[in-house]
């Protein structure tokens, strides 16, 4: 496992370092969660944070 997430190192970086200077978008949706994850020898509460862009708004959710 660990091989593969190694081979996706390079990919991740490439895909965090792209400039979005030539994208706009009117619209951007946020989402956030917290999990537990490994840092070194620790797990520790994150909070990923998603976000994504889009021409047109998201729908509108009753729950």
């Amino acid at each position: 496992m660990s091989r593969v997430c190694a081979g996706l190192d390079t990919e991740i970086a490439a895909f965090r370092e792209q400039a979005l200077i030539r994208a706009e978008f009117p619209y951007v949706d946020l989402d956030a969660t917290f999990c537990k994850a490994r840092v070194g020898t620790h797990v520790v509460a994150q909070s990923p944070v998603m976000a994504t862009g889009s021409w047109r708004p998201a729908p509108t959710r009753c729950w």
